[in-house]
């Protein structure tokens, strides 16, 4: 999926997974892409802990994404809620670009 292709409108059991107050901040989780340079590399072990905590508990804060979509911080939490199906995944879009959106990397200072 492209970011330019749109899904329907999420149903409220599309978003079950999301707490309520993130539904604003939705979109449909294939239209954002994991950050190629990411620091932090995520053991089978830590993706599994997060895929628990994302079944037990659903997604309780936005992921952060830049203009070109890359994740900026949550990719884990990203591919975590992929590997459990979700379609829609709350985000928040960054003013930050290039190297300034750098910083909220986690793992960079």
């Amino acid at each position: 999926m492209t970011p330019t292709q749109e899904l329907e409108a999420p149903t409220a059991a599309d978003l079950a997974h999301v707490s309520e107050g993130l539904w604003p901040l939705v979109v449909p989780i294939h239209s954002l892409f994991d950050d190629p340079i990411n620091a932090r590399k995520h053991t089978e072990d830590n993706m599994k802990a997060i895929r628990a905590s994302l079944s037990r508990f659903g997604q309780q804060k936005p992921i952060v994404y830049d203009d070109n979509r890359i994740v900026r911080a949550g990719n884990g939490t990203r591919t975590a809620a992929v590997q459990l199906g979700w379609k829609y995944i709350a985000a928040c879009k960054t003013r930050l670009s290039g190297g300034g959106g750098d910083g909220v990397r986690v793992g960079r200072q």
